[in-house]
């Protein structure tokens, strides 16, 4: 494959990624408010990107791989 098309590829892949707001977040990784956000002051949880100037997402992507680490005993919330 052509070393241009996989970088496209991959840029297109990084740029598709969805992005999550809070509540999207704490229901896929099955934990309440109060647990969400010690966790993200702790550094477990990335802190969020600002999408403007009052709203938070994260990439879908950040959240499967915590996501596997949780199911692979990696991680504990």
């Amino acid at each position: 494959m052509d070393q241009s098309l996989e970088n496209r590829n991959s840029v297109k892949s990084q740029t598709c990624d969805r992005l999550l707001r809070a509540r999207d977040v704490m229901q896929r990784l099955g934990i309440k408010k109060t647990k969400f956000y010690t966790a993200i002051r702790a550094g477990t949880i990335p802190r969020p990107r600002k999408l403007t100037s009052r709203s938070v997402v994260w990439p879908e992507s950040v959240i499967a791989a915590l996501v596997e680490d949780i199911k692979n005993g990696e991680l504990v919330l």
